[in-house]
C-alpha cells in the first residue's frame, strides 16, 4: 500500500473504502504537518445510504472536513479547542491541496501558522 494516498481518487471508491482510506489520509497528513498526538482525533461521519459522508480532521486549532458528495466540497477553518463545531469561515481545499498528504499537511501548517500566530500553544511543533 502506498505511504500516501491520493484523495481524489477515494471519491469514486465505494463509502467504505471512502471511510477507512480518508482517516488513513487526514492522520498521515496530521502526521506530515507535525501535528501532536492527543490534540487531534480523526472520526468519520457516514451519513445516509444516499450519500457516502464525510471525514474530519479536527485538531485544537483547525479542522478538516474531507466530502465525498458529488457537488460538495472538502474545506479547512479554524476552531478554538475540539468542543468548537462552527469555528472560522470555511476555506475550500484545492485539487492540489488534496493530491497528497504531504500538499494537505503543507496547508495545515500554513493555515494553523496564520491563524494562530499570536498563539504559543503547544498543539503542534514548529
Amino acid at each position: 500500500m502506498p505511504t500516501k494516498v491520493q484523495f481524489n481518487a477515494l471519491v469514486k471508491k465505494d463509502k467504505e473504502s471512502f471511510h477507512r482510506e480518508g482517516k488513513k489520509f487526514l492522520r498521515d497528513a496530521a502526521k506530515e504537518a507535525g501535528l501532536i498526538p492527543g490534540t487531534y482525533e480523526v472520526r468519520s461521519c457516514k451519513g445516509g445510504p444516499a450519500v457516502r459522508g464525510e471525514v474530519i480532521l479536527h485538531h485544537d486549532d483547525v479542522y478538516v472536513n474531507l466530502t465525498g458528495q458529488d457537488g460538495g466540497y472538502s474545506y479547512i477553518r479554524s476552531c478554538n479547542g475540539r468542543n468548537d463545531f462552527y469555528g472560522g469561515d470555511n476555506n475550500k481545499l484545492s485539487f492540489v491541496d488534496l493530491t497528497s498528504s504531504a500538499h494537505l499537511a503543507y496547508r495545515i501548517k500554513k493555515f494553523i501558522g496564520i491563524n494562530t500566530a499570536q498563539n504559543q500553544g503547544n498543539s503542534y511543533a514548529r
